[in-house]
């Protein structure tokens, strides 16, 4: 199983993605490329930065492509939101929107889009301001709306609901309640 939770910076996509592992422990969770990027001096965060961009997908892809099963909160359809917000040339963002084709086709079972419910959690990686987040946000449903519109559900409520909801949608057995 290939799951990709898809949202803006400070969703809860990480904390999903733990709860999930937790209880389906066969997922890898594929999560910090931006934070290993950035720790190892790449320019994340409102940038216009081509090589920083082209660094995370490599990241992404790399992971990804070893694995079979896996749980990703970082993803492409997000990579090309940000390079979209930051206004990337479009040669970039071209590619990167071939990638989101490719990925749909290779790297994704079942896509979950976390939308803006709560106060975004600050990770000192992304940008917090709502403004900019809610700009993401858009960009990334309309990607979802072009490239997966038949493969994505919009997960909504508690940690526990959401977890719920994408284990049964995923058709993966729910261990046990917490």
């Amino acid at each position: 199983m290939k799951i990709l939770l898809v949202g803006a910076h400070g969703t809860g996509k990480t904390t999903l993605a733990k709860e999930i592992v937790k209880r389906y422990k066969d997922l890898w969770l594929i999560d910090n490329i931006h934070r290993e990027a950035k720790r190892d001096g790449f320019k994340i965060n409102k940038t216009n930065d081509i090589v920083s961009q082209i660094e995370t997908v490599r990241r992404y892809l790399e992971k990804v492509g070893a694995r079979n099963s896996f749980i990703s909160t970082d993803n492409i359809i997000r990579q090309t939101a940000y390079a979209l917000c930051n206004k990337l040339p479009e040669p970039i963002i071209s590619l990167m929107k071939e990638l989101c084709y490719i990925e749909r086709e290779h790297f994704a079972n079942k896509v979950f889009y976390v939308p803006i419910e709560f106060p975004l959690e600050k990770d000192g990686v992304r940008n917090k301001g709502i403004k900019y987040q809610k700009e993401i946000d858009v960009e990334i449903q309309d990607l979802l709306n072009t490239y997966y519109w038949n493969m994505y559900y919009t997960i909504t409520g508690s940690v526990n609901q959401r977890t719920n909801e994408i284990l049964k949608v995923s058709g993966l057995k729910k261990l046990k309640d917490f």
